[in-house]
């Protein structure tokens, strides 16, 4: 099982927040985990919706230094 489809997995059983300090760890690592980006994308509005603005800013935060704009509607329509 991909370590994605195991971050979807524990969306189901635990918390937003939770889920989302995982992914900010996975992010902390040296490699910047590339996934579909409809899937990161799922994940993060799950956590922005849970009310977990903090932790899902960043996500699209550390993405987003790397190049990646994927996450940026996120990020703004979260953060008027």
């Amino acid at each position: 099982m991909s370590d994605l489809n195991l971050l979807a997995v524990f969306l189901k059983t635990i918390d937003s927040k939770g889920v989302g300090e995982v992914f900010v760890a996975m992010l902390n690592g040296n490699a910047l985990p590339f996934y579909e980006e409809k899937n990161i994308q799922s994940i993060v509005e799950k956590i922005y919706k849970a009310k977990e603005k903090a932790v899902a800013n960043q996500i699209c935060d550390r993405y987003a230094r790397s190049g990646a704009e994927f996450l940026e509607y996120l990020y703004e329509k979260y953060n008027r």
